[in-house]
This record gives C-alpha cells, sequence and structure tokens, in this order.
C-alpha cells in the first residue's frame, strides 16, 4: 500500500516537473509573511522577476522600499531609506526555488491535496548546507501554478503569497538593470548561507 502510494506521489510531481520544464522567466506580485515560532513578525509585499539559472530581481515595496538583484555569483539588497547597499555571496538556489528547480536540493518529499489545490512539503539535503530545512509549495490543481511557496528554517518561515503569478513572460532589458545612486555605503557580507 505505501509503495502505491509513493508511486502516485513521484507521478504527481513528474506532472509538476513536466509543468515547469521549459519555464524560463516568472513574474509575481507577492505578499511575504515572516513566521518566528509561528507567529507573523512582518508582513512585505512586492513583485518578484525571475530568469532560469541567472537571475532574480525582487522589488519590494511594502512597509519599507528595497531592492534585491541577485545573479549566480552575489546578491545586492538596497536599501534606499538607509543609502546602503548589502552584498552577499549568492547560494545558486535563489532563483531556482521559485521555478520548482528544485530535484537537486530535496532529500524526500510528501504531499496532500485539497479541492482546486496541491500541497507539498520537501525536507532539504542536510549536506548542502542551505539556510532552509524544508519548502512548502501550494499550487492550483487544475493550471499548477504556484500559490504559496515556504522556506523554513529551524524558528523562522518566510511565507510567499503569491498573486498574478505569470509563467513566461518577456522582459524587458531594463527590468533585471542595477541602478543605484553615487556615494552609496556598501556592506560586504560573506554569504547567505549559515
Amino acid at each position: 500500500m505505501i509503495n502505491l502510494l509513493m508511486f502516485f506521489l513521484s507521478l504527481s510531481w513528474q506532472n509538476v516537473k513536466e509543468h515547469y520544464k521549459d519555464v524560463e522567466t516568472v513574474y509575481a506580485e507577492f505578499k511575504e509573511i515572516i513566521f518566528s515560532d509561528d507567529i507573523p513578525v512582518d508582513t512585505l509585499e512586492g513583485k518578484l522577476y525571475v530568469k532560469r539559472q541567472e537571475l532574480l530581481k525582487m522589488v519590494v515595496e511594502k512597509p519599507e522600499t528595497q531592492v534585491i538583484y541577485s545573479n549566480p555569483e552575489s546578491t545586492l539588497v538596497y536599501l534606499p531609506s538607509w543609502n546602503q547597499i548589502q552584498v552577499f555571496t549568492t547560494p545558486r538556489f535563489i532563483p531556482d526555488f521559485f521555478l520548482l528547480n528544485i530535484q537537486d536540493y530535496v532529500d524526500s518529499s510528501h504531499s496532500s491535496s485539497g479541492e482546486g489545490y496541491e500541497k507539498w512539503e520537501f525536507f532539504l539535503k542536510k549536506e548542502l548546507k542551505l539556510p532552509y530545512l524544508k519548502i512548502h509549495l501550494v499550487l492550483n490543481k487544475t493550471n499548477k501554478v504556484l500559490r504559496i511557496l515556504s522556506l523554513i528554517e529551524k524558528e523562522v518561515r518566510f511565507e510567499f503569497v503569491f498573486n498574478k503569478f505569470q509563467i513566461n513572460p518577456v522582459f524587458g532589458k531594463k527590468v533585471f538593470e542595477i541602478r543605484l545612486p553615487e556615494n552609496i555605503q556598501r556592506i560586504k557580507i560573506n554569504t547567505l548561507d549559515k
């Protein structure tokens, strides 16, 4: 019985992987709720732009403006109100999670479904030393559109709730252009990994 259940779970995820395998770009409006010990401590709202294996741009509009640019080498967090940019080494997974390109990171998984949605829980490989322990995904059952993505650390959960999630939009060249004012304070932080 368990083997049969595992077969159907893997078949169902195979359908999701097939749906996302040719996805090159994603645009979404999001609300990110940050939980500490399951208590919401902050809520951010903004827009997300992702290009496979290359770039991620997240524009946080509320409560305070910040712009995050990420490529395979580094991640820049621009905080206009502080006139500051923070620079990190980029873990290569950042755009992958938003494109559901996660098979190389996953140790085990399980799923459930309800009316109109499929929910997935993925436990990440410990040997990769990622900052997250697991990922939760909620997808629309009929069109496989990502509705919720949660990145879960030991005591903190970053829950992205998506609106207007678009697959393969065409981005203009300026979308990923990094625009920063002169004389900005630059702070280098070694890595986003723990």
